[in-house]
C-alpha cells in the first residue's frame, strides 16, 4: 500500500503493521506503527478508508480511533484489549475496545 506520509511517499507492507491510531497533533493524519518500531503520520487520510484496504482477516478496528493487526492481541476483555507489545516502561501495550466496534471485533477472534 502506498500512502502520502511526514517523510514522502511511504510503500507499506500488510504483514509489517501493528496498529493504527489517530493523530493527536490532526485527526486527519493517522499515525502508523510498524513492527521494526518505526512510525509514519500517514497524511489526510480516514480509517474508512484505510479498513477497506486492509486483508480483513489481519486487521480490525477496535474504537472510534484505532486500528489494529489481529496478531498483536495477547488477551482481551469486555473493553480492553492486552497486546503482546511493550510501552516504554516495559508493561503489555493495552488498547480500549469499544461498545461500537466489539461484536465484530468478537466475529474477527472466533469466539
Amino acid at each position: 500500500m502506498q500512502l502520502n506520509t511526514d517523510k514522502g511517499k511511504a510503500l507499506l507492507y500488510f504483514e509489517k503493521l501493528l496498529y493504527i491510531r489517530a493523530s493527536e497533533i490532526d485527526s486527519r493524519d493517522k499515525i502508523i506503527r510498524l513492527q521494526n518500531g518505526e512510525e509514519y503520520a500517514a497524511k489526510n487520510i480516514t480509517f474508512k478508508k484505510l479498513i477497506s484496504v486492509f486483508p480483513k482477516h489481519d486487521f480490525c478496528r477496535i474504537n472510534k480511533k484505532e486500528i489494529i493487526a489481529l496478531k498483536i492481541i495477547q488477551a482481551f476483555s469486555f473493553n480492553e484489549i492486552t497486546s503482546n507489545l511493550k510501552d516504554n516502561a516495559g508493561k503489555n501495550l493495552k488498547f480500549s475496545l469499544s461498545e461500537i466496534y466489539r461484536e465484530e471485533f468478537l466475529g474477527r477472534v472466533d469466539v
